[in-house]
């Protein structure tokens, strides 16, 4: 949308994000190092590793997550030396936006017990070096934890409990289309004879059992798959694996349910400290740009520096005066939560899904997970009816509501 509207404004612009295919972000990067006019509307996609001596502008249209993030982008402009500008658009919707994210990556701690309940049940009798498989995709869904949550709380698993340790994932189904070729090919071996026996033709591609074929060969399913591949290779067929399903080696035996509430408490009070710490966060941006001190001096200051002036080029230092702006949170807590949008959150949901207050409070600030997502509620009036409201005062009202 900014290089839509840069575009239209004459300037020379291009988008740039992790989306775009990689030949196209290489394309985009070789032209802008070449280019004394190209402006790039990016994410933090880009910029690492680019060291271009003449930027001369750098625009914050969003505000930065950190300071420590902050400062690598404003650093990009003017390493030639000379004179260069950097702007950042200070809004409340950006921090809100930026809230949301961290309280979306928070499931609750009933979540967390359920997800880990049904993860270590599938093998309740796995000693150390065993190794067990689940899809992490079915937890996510089943107990409305993001996959990029999950993924932290196996490494919190790994790193620091030493409960288990994440090894090489492996496909769960492989399919495949038959080319010309593939009746030339010898298939008169054990492995072969296998693959051929446990494939359930469907209209238009074959299903392999790669454990079946596995089994009935006495063979390891590694050698099923190489096969596959080997065929895949020659171009005698068309291979398309899919359905990942992860691995784990366990370093310990499979915890009991006293040892999993403790772990679910201590992972989830971990994932409470990261959310408190990604707001801060970004709160520490606007005290820098809204507080009573050279951007330089603070942002030395933050960084165990120390400058002996101020720089003089600044907001702070042209303006002699702070910007002013009010942090959103002290605003939301003031505002009174009105009880019919409490009612038609909990209507929207269904009583099947009150068990957790901090998801009916993403539902009213309109924040998606797993379970809004499989619910389809973001089409719902009751969807993001509270957004002014601030988050903690919703988990209580809502705690409160179900209670009632």
């Amino acid at each position: 949308m900014v290089a839509a509207y840069l575009v239209k404004e004459k300037f020379n612009a291009v988008a740039y994000h992790a989306g775009l295919a990689t030949d196209l972000r290489t394309t985009i990067q070789d032209r802008f190092m070449a280019s004394s006019d190209m402006v790039i509307a990016a994410t933090i996609a880009f910029g690492m590793g680019v060291d271009k001596a003449d930027i001369r502008n750098v625009v914050h249209f969003t505000i930065p997550k950190s300071l420590e993030g902050y400062s690598q982008e404003i650093g990009r402009a003017g390493r030639d030396g000379l004179r260069a500008n950097c702007m950042l658009h200070l809004t409340v919707s950006d921090i809100r936006q930026h809230e949301s994210f961290s309280r979306a990556d928070v499931p609750s701690v009933a979540s967390v017990a359920g997800c880990l309940n049904a993860f270590f049940g599938e093998f309740p009798h796995a000693e150390q070096d065993h190794v067990v498989e689940a899809n992490l995709n079915d937890l996510t869904r089943n107990w409305d934890i993001r996959s990029t949550t999950l993924t932290l709380l196996f490494a919190q698993l790994e790193l620091r409990f030493g409960l288990l340790r994440a090894i090489t994932p492996k496909y769960s189904t492989y399919t495949y289309t038959i080319n010309p070729s593939f009746s030339s090919l010898d298939k008169s071996d054990s492995i072969s004879e296998a693959i051929l026996n446990t494939t359930r033709k469907a209209r238009t591609r074959s299903h392999v059992d790669v454990d079946a074929a596995a089994a009935l060969c006495g063979t390891p399913r590694e050698q099923i798959v190489r096969r596959l591949q080997r065929w895949s290779e020659l171009s005698a067929i068309e291979l398309k694996p899919a359905g990942v399903v992860n691995r784990f080696r366990m370093l310990k035996a499979t915890p009991t349910s006293e040892e999993i509430r403790y772990l679910a408490e201590k992972t989830h009070q971990q994932m409470e400290v990261k959310e408190k710490e990604n707001i801060e966060r970004v709160k520490s941006v606007v005290e820098l740009l809204a507080g009573y001190k050279c951007y330089a001096v603070a942002l030395a200051d933050h960084f165990g520096d120390e400058l002996q002036r101020a720089c003089g080029t600044c907001g702070f230092c042209v303006t002699g005066a702070p910007v002013e702006f009010e942090w959103p949170g002290r605003e939301e807590e003031a505002v009174e939560i009105d009880k019919a949008k409490i009612r038609a959150v909990l209507m929207a949901v269904g009583a099947d899904n009150w068990d957790d207050p901090r998801f009916l409070a993403r539902v009213a600030w309109g924040v998606s997970s797993p379970r809004s997502t499989k619910l389809r509620l973001s089409k719902d009036a009751a969807w993001g009816c509270c957004e002014g409201v601030g988050f903690e005062k919703l988990v209580r009202a809502f705690e409160a509501a179900v209670e009632a």
